[in-house]
């Protein structure tokens, strides 16, 4: 019985330590550049792709700092929730365009160099979610 017990003990502290809980892993994925390539979109019924051309650049910063580069060229910041969501806060737009600051969160997905920005909770009733490639530097 104190076997088993100490088995127990064993694989629940192994188990309790094996995950990341701070979302460090998640947010060494992130870090690089990362080109809008396509967005999942719907207009009420199912969900369908679409390819984006000339789109923006998000590029995270190992300090937690982000740009965004495109149509507008914004700075901000980025952190990771305790629902491993992400949050980007756009804080430093041009003075043309003060109405662009935001703070949204999204959930995350990486696959190779795919990223995936899926708004959580989704601002409109079919959500939708943003598709990025890797970029080389």
């Amino acid at each position: 019985m104190k076997k088993m017990v100490l088995l127990l003990s064993i694989l629940i502290l192994l188990h309790g330590c094996s995950g990341n809980d701070d979302g460090k892993a998640q947010d060494s994925e992130v870090i690089g550049k990362w080109k809008h390539v396509e967005s999942m979109v719907s207009d009420g019924g199912p969900y369908y792709f679409i390819t984006v051309e000339n789109g923006y650049t998000y590029t995270f910063k190992n300090n937690g700092s982000l740009t965004a580069v495109g149509e507008f060229d914004c700075s901000g910041t980025y952190d990771f929730d305790d629902l491993d969501r992400i949050e980007v806060a756009i804080v430093d737009c041009p003075a043309s365009y003060p109405q662009i600051i935001a703070s949204i969160k999204y959930a995350v997905s990486v696959s190779g160099n795919k990223l995936t920005l899926t708004q959580d909770p989704p601002v409109a009733d079919e959500g939708g979610a943003e598709i990025f490639e890797r970029v080389d530097e």
